[in-house]
């Protein structure tokens, strides 16, 4: 791969978004499948800048403590960022068109009840999950 062609791939980027009850927020695509909040980052921005964009966009949410870089990943041709970020309080979700609902988990036993449209997903939930303990 040439440099070129490296700059060209697409950067997604998700978050691990956990509330100050220690919940973490899912949500729901139109096609049931569950995802954390995130989404693409357009040229030019920085992380936190598209981040916390793309969840202002989806959720109504603004605030966000930028924690860690959870890992990254490869989905097909794009690059999949996840961040694991904080809330102080428990606002309000006001969803967007891309999604039917959310859900806010508060263990790994309740991540039982969803199925996640890619188990990456579902594994940086697990991993925020378990370093709590």
């Amino acid at each position: 791969m040439n440099k070129e062609s490296h700059f060209r791939h697409e950067v997604s980027q998700g978050a691990v978004i956990e509330n100050g009850k220690g919940e973490i927020l899912i949500l729901k695509l139109r096609d049931d499948g569950w995802v954390l909040p995130g989404g693409h980052l357009h040229e030019g921005e920085d992380w936190f800048e598209g981040l916390s964009r793309e969840i202002e966009e989806e959720t109504g949410i603004t605030g966000l403590h930028l924690e860690k870089v959870l890992g990254v990943s490869m989905l097909g041709s794009a690059y999949g960022v996840c961040f694991h970020c904080s809330l102080t309080k428990s606002p309000e979700v006001i969803l967007s068109d891309e999604h039917k609902d959310f859900a806010w988990i508060s263990s790994i036993d309740g991540l039982a009840n969803y199925n996640f449209y890619l188990p990456v997903l579902k594994n940086f939930v697990i991993k925020v999950f378990k370093e709590r303990r």
